[in-house]
């Protein structure tokens, strides 16, 4: 299989983004490049680049896809295409659940913690609601490949995760890495 440059993706936030931006300095922020830590990113980012650069191609051949395109079936990668392409509708979905979460967090007492930290776990359910929704693509996608399909898609999931570079404030990391 060919390898290519996956352009370097910088994931700061969810897909929804916090309701509370960190306040978060350098010192505050980790960086997990998917080159030297790959297990570091979690499947639900990892997944959801794949799914997008898909997306983007879909239709045409290139070099991001070509590989993909001539190792599945016909078959099998329009279904790839066809996951990826609802991609966006999830994101799209996420972004309308948040919407009034932000809202509300814009019009709050700023004195309020109780109810910031009620925004921030709402936010957390709907990106989980998301993330989820990308896993199960994944999973949909993955039991409908054949065995070597399913090799050669992992080793070009290896080659996303390897290309995503991630800033993620410390405080947020464990909510960042949910649900897996």
């Amino acid at each position: 299989m060919v390898h290519f440059c996956i352009l370097t993706v910088l994931l700061a936030v969810s897909p929804t983004a916090q309701t509370q931006a960190p306040d978060a300095t350098s010192s505050d922020i980790i960086i997990i490049d998917g080159k030297k830590d790959p297990l570091q990113l979690p499947e639900w980012a990892v997944w959801e680049q794949a799914f997008t650069i898909i997306a983007g191609w879909q239709g045409r051949d290139s070099g991001f896809t070509h590989d993909l395109r001539m190792a599945l079936s016909k078959e099998e990668f329009d279904m790839l295409e066809s996951e990826a392409s609802t991609q966006s509708e999830r994101l799209n979905q996420a972004g309308r659940e948040a919407e009034p979460l932000q809202k509300l967090y814009a019009n709050r007492d700023p004195k309020d913690a109780k109810l910031l930290a009620s925004l921030n776990d709402r936010m957390q359910d709907v990106n989980l609601k998301y993330r989820r929704a990308t896993l199960e693509a994944r999973n949909r996608l993955l039991e409908a490949l054949s065995p070597e399909s399913q090799s050669v898609l992992a080793s070009w999931i290896g080659d996303i995760r390897a290309g995503i570079v991630a800033r993620v404030a410390k405080a947020d990391l464990e909510r960042w890495r949910a649900p897996e």
